[in-house]
């Protein structure tokens, strides 16, 4: 209750148990405590691992199967069909299906404005029924999005060299377009959310909301199936979404 959160609040030691969260602040520590057991689990369960470094060879057969559908042409045409009707039914503002949609590939295979600021702010993703709740692949396509160096600095000095890193461009085009595909619609939400006058915030959440990759649940059991079995958090996330 009130009583026992500030009287661990006020103690000499860091104060430690359900209902505390610590933040930096000036790159001082502080302690806040909280009663509402959703708001504390949702906060804590950001950076929280399924798996230890030595059990992440079990998430290894549902990326390599997750990954040769995904990024296979017909379900990538299919998956944006899929997701523009989707996102015309379920998005909470106006959206005109496939032409904002379009408009939203545009932008995220440009990496425009609003492509940057829907990744910085977590509401895009990178083949994301592949790396959904990888904070590392996450955290790459963050700095991808702050600095564009790849290839700056290679020197193409032998056909081998020339032929390695044009497959590697081309692979990564081809990787590009299907997560472009994947994010047309997240941006067509986000634009019509913003031209309805919804804050940044609130933009990026319904963006993210339509098929939020990051979700695991609280659960153990939940966050297990969804690390190891193909498809599993996509099924969740669509019972979800359609109540």
């Amino acid at each position: 209750g009130f009583k026992e959160g500030m009287r661990k609040m006020m103690a000499i030691q860091a104060p430690s148990g359900p209902g505390i969260i610590s933040v930096f602040r000036d790159g001082k520590r502080e302690y806040y405590h909280t009663d509402n057991i959703l708001l504390y689990e949702s906060l804590t369960q950001v950076n929280r691992k399924v798996f230890g470094d030595n059990w992440k060879i079990l998430t290894v057969p549902k990326r390599f199967y997750t990954g040769a559908i995904t990024l296979s042409p017909a379900f990538m045409a299919k998956n944006a069909f899929r997701d523009t009707i989707s996102a015309s039914i379920s998005g909470r503002d106006e959206i005109i299906p496939f032409i904002d949609s379009m408009k939203g590939f545009v932008s995220a295979i440009s990496d425009d404005e609003i492509m940057r600021t829907m990744v910085s702010g977590g509401a895009a993703f990178e083949a994301g029924f592949i790396t959904g709740g990888d904070t590392k692949a996450t955290r790459r396509m963050v700095e991808k999005a702050i600095t564009k160096a790849d290839f700056q600095r290679t020197i193409l000095n032998n056909p081998l060299q020339l032929a390695k890193v044009s497959t590697l461009l081309a692979w990564q085009g081809y990787v590009k377009v299907g997560s472009s595909l994947e994010n047309a619609s997240r941006v067509a939400i986000y634009r019509a959310a913003r031209k309805a006058g919804k804050s940044l915030l609130r933009s990026l959440y319904e963006s993210k909301d339509i098929m939020d990759f990051s979700m695991r649940g609280n659960n153990t059991a939940v966050q297990v199936l969804v690390a190891t079995v193909p498809f599993m958090g996509a099924r969740i996330q669509g019972l979800y979404r359609t109540g």
